[in-house]
């Protein structure tokens, strides 16, 4: 409209042609959509051209475009372009269909049939593939769309022979039910990076139902259903049940299974089926319903004719007067919501016109029924709902056993998140999850769902898209922050709501299904996304939310805008947000999370910030932490080879060493130190030290090897670090050579300190066990391990498990129950080693055998090599007591090497037995007072007690 004179103008229109003033251009709409594409070229024109004269040829020519053009048109595809003698159509386009990629297939088919009628030796090749594109509407109702899926559809036709449909992946998945197909070697087509699998179309399948799927739950549906069919059989009368649901939800299934439960020969049962376009669609259901039955063929053709809607219908309701005057009848109208409003108007007739005969009229529909006929009339409305959890689960089984049995835990609870019960959508997901694709909205669903997105007014659409920037779920207010004109966001959530596309929770609503929400974000232009993220996160407080949002608006400005420079301290900014998210998630001893978290802000954060090396760093801990190994040593290698500071690269290779130390395959460090003031530097270097020194025994040095790297941290200001230091120092006190009351003080204060968090109590409450145990108080080190076995289950912490069982194995020795004490030393061993921890779960082995010999078992082989100090020590005793003389004299000499008071007497007590075995009477009393001396001036009163008892036995 002219905004001077308001005459009526076009899209087309530059000036007003009433009163010649210039208009403002309308501008071009662009969508991002998920289409299908198909391009056919015609094979033999060049030939055709050289010896058939122009006037005829043109004549050829322009059947050959009327034959694409119409079977294109008619299977609802609109003509993007002519190229030369090939077409470019677009399926989806203004609006989706569930079906498009059958329809280009379908397409296509008459096209080949069509052009090969035409005589003259023609034939084409066609190509189709569909993906995500760009689509414009220009102001000339011209459409132009951009994407790989052009492109790859123009290679496939290319590549295809004469006569030859070739379909990519995604088409091929969503048509294999409906078209015979034929794989094809992956095709190497020009400009594409990989080869491309694709599919040739042999011809159309025979309609076949297919229920791969087991039927699970829906018990007050059949109830309900049968009931009216009782009530139908006993009233005789005629009654309208409507079957209502989002497609997915097994509606189809339903009255399926209701039909085969019943009785033989207790109803007539007529189907017909409603289709979304079409020749003739109108009564096409009707014809169905009758054409096997006698008469049908002139009912069909009654139906074909130019007769009067009145006659038509009086025709149906004396066939239908017919049929139930022989005995009970039911008619089931398929996808009823496809269905014109005349043959809506004819079925309501017939309900209220057929009286006095027993007539189920079962309509299975979706909810847009509703929308098209608000009052439809219907004596009973079921509605299936999702599935509960429990009958996905048992669906899952029953569909795919194997591949539930052997799937990640998180695969299949992506399944059921993202489905929303849904069994449909449950179905394919899990073909796309045996295909490897997990993350994958499968074809099918994503057809369904942007069909009926597309069906959608312009400010739903606007608002339901905003509503997917926050995530499946979502609050009203958070929608009205982001939108424009927040008005229309009241009204427009009410309606999706009524369409079944969100549903309540809580106070919020949230997606109806995870796969809606997907499906609804990837049809906004990316630019828009950007920002919607970046304006939630600026209204958020939550530190986990915001960074998800920062992540998300980074990953999509990479993606708009590469290169620009706004991009860099928006990276720095989502890579903070998601490092300190992660750094919270590994210290409460979430491992998963804290792992992604870490991993996503690393992709973030510019390998020159200072952040970069901490990063690292977290990640590398919570590798191990998992027992990943190989993944941390990988994650160093990289770093290093990455960071172009010294720094950087000198803190890589003391974590390397770190590493190395953990899984007892290094030696003293000899890389370069630290600069004087890098703190998180000194942090692990003076743990590498630490380490050093509690492998040779000296637990005092690693004890101040600990409390200066605990003092860089907190001069640092990092309480990770500072938090996994004071921790390890804690579990030193179990072998320090300070008395058991420090020890005790210090798990004291942590205990404190640490009162919210489980994780790190853990390793508090066994020190302390440990501590208490060697004073004699055995019932409360129990109690202490009890508590941290139930931390440690409930949080899966597996390595803190293991240390838990590996200190009740201590106290049960301490107890005298060396039996207990060997199955618990054996049973952490093993989970070392499925940890990857051969060192350590050596040393527990020695152990396991020293109390199998406590136990009067006799001693087994011991291995020889590999040993920490404190497992060669207890080896050597043990071989002392078995009677090797030698190992007695090699003890003392590596006795020296330690000073942690409790093992100095552990040994001395074994060494005390052996010599009073070979009866040396008088060198074991002085070795049994030595062992007794460490003890007491550690505090041990139990062993201490346990060897002055053994002392005055010898007396007696």
């Amino acid at each position: 409209m002219c905004p001077g004179c308001r005459a009526e103008t076009t899209a087309q229109d530059r000036f007003c042609r009433n009163c010649g003033a210039r208009l403002a251009e309308v501008p071009a709409l662009s969508s991002r959509k998920n289409v299908v594409v198909l391009f056919i070229d015609l094979i033999g024109s060049t030939t055709l051209a050289e010896w058939l004269d122009p006037e005829p040829l043109r004549v050829l020519m322009d059947r050959y475009y009327r034959v694409c053009t119409e079977a294109i048109g008619a299977h609802g595809g609109v003509i993007e372009k002519f190229i030369g003698d090939a077409v470019m159509a677009v399926f989806g386009m203004p609006v989706a269909h569930e079906d498009d990629a059958a329809r280009a297939v379908r397409a296509a088919l008459e096209v080949t049939e069509g052009v090969r009628g035409l005589g003259g030796g023609l034939d084409v090749h066609s190509g189709i593939f569909s993906g995500e594109v760009i689509a414009t509407s220009l102001p000339t109702g011209d459409l132009r769309v951009v994407g790989d899926a052009v492109n790859t559809a123009a290679r496939l036709q290319s590549a295809a022979g004469a006569g030859e449909i070739l379909i990519g992946k995604s088409v091929a998945r969503a048509v294999r039910d409906l078209m015979e197909l034929r794989p094809m070697p992956p095709l190497a087509l020009k400009g594409k990076a990989k080869p491309v699998p694709a599919w040739l179309v042999t011809g159309r399948k025979a309609a076949v139902e297919r229920d791969r799927a087991p039927f699970v739950g829906r018990a007050a549906e059949l109830a309900a259903l049968r009931r009216a069919f009782d009530r139908v059989v006993r009233e005789r009368e005629c009654r309208v049940v409507t079957v209502l649901g989002v497609p997915g939800l097994g509606k189809t299934r339903l009255v399926r299974e209701f039909l085969a439960a019943l009785p033989p020969g207790a109803a007539r049962v007529l189907t017909g089926h409603c289709q979304s376009y079409g020749k003739g669609i109108t009564y096409q259901p009707i014809a169905e319903l009758f054409h096997e039955l006698p008469g049908g063929a002139d009912l069909a053709a009654c139906l074909g004719s130019d007769r009067g809607v009145e006659e038509i219908a009086w025709v149906v309701r004396r066939q239908v007067t017919e049929l139930a005057t022989e005995g009970p009848l039911i008619v089931v109208c398929e996808d009823l919501h496809w269905a014109e409003p005349t043959l809506l108007d004819l079925l309501e007739e017939l309900a209220a016109e057929v009286s006095g005969l027993p007539v189920l009229l079962i309509c299975v529909a979706r909810p847009e029924l509703l929308e098209a006929r608000p009052g439809w009339a219907s004596a009973v409305t079921i509605e299936p709902g999702p599935l509960s959890p429990e009958e996905l689960d048992l669906l899952l089984a029953h569909l795919e056993p194997d591949l539930v049995a052997h799937s990640a835990a998180e695969a299949l609870e992506r399944v059921a998140e993202a489905s929303g019960g849904n069994p449909l959508f449950a179905e394919l997901m899990m073909d796309m999850l045996a295909e490897g694709e997990e993350d994958a909205i499968p074809p099918t669903v994503q057809a369904l769902l942007t069909a009926r997105i597309d069906r959608l007014s312009g400010r739903e659409r606007r608002v339901l898209a905003r509503a997917s920037a926050f995530g499946r779920r979502f609050s009203r207010a958070g929608v009205a922050a982001l939108h424009d004109a927040p008005e229309e966001v009241p009204e427009a959530l009410a309606q999706v709501q009524r369409r079944r596309l969100v549903e309540p929770a809580g106070r919020d609503l949230r997606f109806a299904q995870a796969l809606t929400r997907d499906v609804v974000y990837s049809m906004s232009p990316k630019a828009e996304r950007r920002e919607w993220h970046l304006r939630i996160a600026d209204q958020l407080a939550d530190g986990h939310e915001v960074a998800y949002h920062l992540e998300a608006a980074c990953l999509l400005a990479r993606e708009v805008s590469p290169g620009a420079p706004a991009n860099l301290p928006l990276a720095r900014r989502a890579g903070a947000h998601l490092a300190e998210a992660g750094t919270q998630a590994l210290a409460r001893k979430d491992l998963s999370a804290a792992v992604n978290l870490l991993e996503r802000a690393l992709v973030l954060m510019p390998v020159e910030e200072p952040e970069h090396r901490v990063l690292v760093l977290r990640l590398c801990d919570a590798y191990l932490l998992l027992g990943r190994r190989e993944e941390a040593a990988a994650l160093l290698e990289r770093g290093a080879a990455a960071f172009a500071d010294p720094r950087g690269r000198r803190t890589l290779a003391i974590q390397r060493h770190l590493l190395a130390l953990r899984y007892g395959s290094a030696g003293p460090y000899d890389g370069p130190e630290p600069d004087p003031g890098d703190h998180l530097g000194w942090c692990r270097m003076q743990q590498v030290r630490a380490l050093t020194w509690l492998a040779a025994g000296q637990v005092g040095k690693a004890e101040r090897a600990m409390r200066a790297a605990a003092e860089h941290a907190r001069a640092l200001g990092d309480l990770y670090e500072e938090k996994r230091l004071l921790i390890a120092r804690c579990e030193l006190a179990q072998w320090s050579p300070a008395p058991l009351e420090e020890g005790l003080a210090l798990c004291a204060v942590l205990a404190e300190r640490f009162a919210g968090d489980r994780a790190l109590l853990v390793m508090v409450r066994f020190t302390e066990a440990r501590l208490r145990a060697l004073r004699g108080e055995i019932a409360a080190a129990h109690e202490l391990l009890d508590r941290a076995a139930s931390h440690a289950r409930d949080l899966n912490l597996s390595l803190a498990g293991t240390a838990v069982v590996q200190a009740r194995a201590l106290v049960c020795s301490l107890a005298g129950d060396h039996t207990r004490s060997a199955a618990l030393y054996g049973e952490a061993a093993r989970a070392l080693e499925s940890m990857d921890l051969p060192v350590p779960a050596q040393t527990l082995r020695v152990y396991a055998a020293r109390e199998h010999f406590h136990a009067g078992r006799p001693l087994g082989e011991l291995p020889d090599e590999g040993l920490e100090l404190r497992a060669e020590l207890v080896a050597r005793c043990l071989r002392a007591r078995a009677g090797r003389r030698e190992q007695a004299e090699a003890v003392l000499g590596l006795l020296d090497g330690t000073d942690d008071p409790c093992l100095r007497g552990d040994v001395l007590a074994e060494l005390a037995r052996a010599r009073h075995e070979q009866g040396r009477t008088a060198e074991a009393r002085d070795l049994a007072r030595r062992a007794e001396e460490h003890y007491l001036g550690r505090g041990a009163t139990l062993p201490a007690g346990r060897v002055a008892a053994w002392l005055a036995s010898l007396d007696r």
